[in-house]
């Protein structure tokens, strides 16, 4: 079947047509038909163009856009290719731990040099292993870094993770913040919590977002004047990731009550960005307060999430405080990942547990949304108008997104 969008065929599509009417009406004079040999030609042009695209469908961004430049028929069938991936990508979450036979000492500082660029390069090369096989190019990256919390990683560190995502994906928006317990998603699909370090031992959980059809995503950044706001008025948005270091945010306020808020305080962020608005998504986010303990009930809340994103194409953030973990449930590891997906089995999911989350269950996740009552500011009003510190700061409790294409 033809691509409308590859203009190539389009014109051959049309010399197969007029040869076939020209042949048609050659027979119907019992004229011979010269034009059979246009005909053959259009048919092997045309198949040959879907047998390119078939092929070129196998290979990865980078390779796509080195066999782009091969010639005009096989940059358009790439072009085609892309757009393809862009509408419906699904996000990829990538897990990365710290080889166990790579450990630092506690004196040798020269020897912990060594050791941290074996680290760094195991991340280089499991990550580049693993984004070769990515379909599309990102449009935005979240990552979570398990750090010391007495580490200050930050854009000079030679060792940072963060350059090598900033060097591998110059054009995607970047969030990330360090902290010390991780939520992701491992390589067989599982999620995992990775709680308190006693020791040094580095973890990573990546989400990679593909640049879907219609999506937006703005950035609220801290200006250099004013590094440390206590109040954010968040403008209208489908939904807003929001990271706030040293819990300096006091008051938040949000202009449309269908809202998807999930945000919470992480031992440091990387870079200016504090939030991240999503817009032309589906979404919806639950709470899960610090009274709720029991893995029967956490199942029912999480099940509220049924229905409201595409799971085909969606993907969770789960933020979590460092006060909940197998130590609130008694012992037992990865409750709350654990039945994340067993409800969504299909669903990326990453997070952190940090030290206080920001949020409330999003109003689609009402059976009745006339018992949703979190207060709206006005856009048009000089007034200073927030949510009630109760219904949207907490603590021992975790917060829940989920977020996909709109269509």
């Amino acid at each position: 079947m033809e691509d409308p969008d590859f203009r190539p065929s389009v014109k051959r599509k049309v010399v197969e047509d007029t040869a076939q009417e020209n042949s048609s009406k050659k027979a119907g004079s019992g004229e011979c038909d010269e034009d059979l040999t246009t005909v053959s030609s259009a048919h092997f042009v045309v198949n040959q163009y879907e047998l390119l695209k078939r092929i070129l469908t196998y290979l990865t961004p980078r390779q796509l856009g080195r066999t782009a430049r091969v010639a005009r028929a096989w940059n358009e069938a790439a072009k085609v290719i892309r757009r393809e991936r862009e509408k419906g990508g699904k996000p990829s979450a990538f897990w990365w731990t710290q080889p166990k036979d790579l450990k630092l000492t506690l004196k040798d500082g020269q020897a912990n040099r060594l050791v941290l660029k074996e680290i760094l390069q195991d991340f280089k090369e499991k990550l580049n292993a693993y984004t070769s096989n990515l379909p599309y190019s990102p449009k935005l990256i979240i990552w979570f870094n398990s750090v010391d919390p007495d580490d200050e990683e930050g854009d000079d560190n030679e060792f940072s993770r963060l350059k090598v995502l900033e060097a591998g994906f110059p054009k995607a928006t970047i969030l990330g913040c360090g902290c010390t317990g991780l939520v992701g998603t491992d390589s067989s699909g599982k999620g995992v919590e990775s709680e308190h370090r006693t020791q040094r031992f580095e973890r990573c959980s990546i989400l990679f977002i593909p640049p879907w059809h219609n999506l937006q995503i703005e950035t609220l950044v801290d200006s250099a004047e004013a590094p440390y706001r206590p109040e954010m008025k968040l403008p209208r948005a489908d939904a807003t990731l929001l990271l706030t270091p040293d819990n300096y945010l006091q008051d938040i306020g949000i202009v449309n009550d269908n809202i998807a808020l999930c945000g919470a305080t992480p031992d440091f962020v990387y870079g200016p960005i504090r939030a991240l608005l999503f817009n032309n998504i589906r979404s919806a986010v639950v709470l899960l307060p610090h009274n709720l303990k029991t893995e029967k009930k956490v199942e029912k809340e999480i099940s509220k999430l049924k229905g409201k994103f595409n799971e085909k194409n969606g993907f969770g953030i789960m933020l979590s405080c460092t006060g909940r973990g197998k130590n609130f449930y008694k012992g037992k590891k990865n409750v709350e990942s654990r039945i994340f997906h067993s409800i969504f089995p299909d669903v990326p999911l990453v997070g952190f547990f940090g030290y206080g989350e920001i949020g409330f269950s999003s109003k689609n996740t009402y059976e009745n949304p006339d018992d949703f009552d979190i207060q709206t500011y006005d856009e048009g009003s000089s007034e200073d108008q927030f949510v009630d510190n109760d219904d949207v700061f907490h603590g021992f409790s975790t917060v829940i997104m989920v977020i996909s294409q709109q269509v």
